[in-house]
């Protein structure tokens, strides 16, 4: 009876625990931010404060791995996927479940967590300007930074999610609603950007560093391959527990290199044919890892 009693404590305890201002002020801040990066990319130009969009460097500055036009489209299901989870984590303000306020526990938006994603916003925001003045060197920087910082905010929302599971069995839809929003929405934005900082290389070594054309997107896209043979092998290998239910980097990856492959194809350059077998390499590593989430989730724990 005493058990019951503290139990009963406990839960009132929790349930009743007083908002955090900090952490509501930080949703709301995250939300401003994304609609300001939102207006930039799509608004911005139509009222003279940038002249071009993102997709205009590609046609300004071709390269032999420069993606067909459609493939920018992409940026439209990047930011569905931050808009969902910001208004995902500004909803949880007012979700409870037994444990109390879902946005205090389990605490998934932790501060570790927006500190790297607005440090991404702050370099995002100074490569659209960068971009558009046509820096071409600060431009790489500016889109290498804020693709390392969503590799940490992933991280961390991982971490976070992974250790929020227990707490959340009686509530799998807010569960899945962290691993497909949060999780698969930042891979997602990462794997794009990732691809973009190498293609950003390319036009920079091609028309700011003089280098040869052909060099500089063969060793590009080749540096991009690596690494995500490396991320395969952490994904797989390494955190798998933690990246289980991660597959949109591999469904973005194999969007872009099929877009490179469409736009350089009928070249028949050396570049268009290692498109090619990248592209297989990627589609086998996909299947590879829907065959190892099969597995690992279907083993019995």
């Amino acid at each position: 009876m005493n058990e019951k009693t503290t139990f009963e404590l406990e839960e009132a305890r929790l349930t009743n625990k007083p908002h955090n201002a900090g952490i509501i002020f930080t949703f709301i801040l995250n939300a401003v931010l994304l609609a300001g990066l939102l207006f930039l990319n799509y608004g911005a130009s139509s009222l003279g404060i940038t002249r071009s969009g993102i997709a205009n460097s590609s046609r300004l500055y071709p390269i032999d791995v420069s993606p067909a036009g459609y493939t920018f489209s992409t940026w439209g299901v990047i930011f569905t996927l931050q808009v969902l989870w910001t208004l995902y984590s500004i909803a949880s303000i007012f979700l409870k479940t037994k444990n109390g306020k879902l946005y205090q526990e389990p605490a998934v938006f932790t501060p570790s967590f927006f500190m790297f994603i607005f440090l991404h916003y702050g370099y995002l925001y100074g490569w659209l300007f960068v971009l558009d003045s046509n820096y071409l060197t600060i431009s790489f920087v500016f889109l290498a930074i804020p693709s390392v910082c969503l590799y940490l905010a992933g991280a961390v929302s991982h971490k976070n999610i992974f250790d929020a599971q227990k707490k959340l069995e009686d509530n799998k839809v807010y569960l899945w609603l962290y691993r497909i929003l949060v999780n698969n929405g930042i891979a997602f934005y990462a794997a794009w950007t990732t691809l973009a900082t190498f293609l950003n290389l390319a036009i920079s070594w091609t028309y700011e560093w003089n280098g040869k054309r052909d060099v500089a997107s063969i060793t590009s896209l080749t540096l991009a391959t690596l690494l995500v043979f490396v991320y395969v092998f952490l994904d797989v290998v390494v955190f798998e527990k933690y990246t289980r239910f991660t597959i949109s980097p591999y469904l973005q990856l194999i969007w872009g290199y099929t877009g490179i492959l469409v736009k350089n194809w009928s070249s028949k350059t050396t570049s268009a044919y290692l498109a090619l077998s990248y592209l297989i390499a990627i589609i086998i590593l996909t299947v590879i890892k829907f065959i190892v989430t099969f597995v690992k989730q279907m083993k019995p724990s």
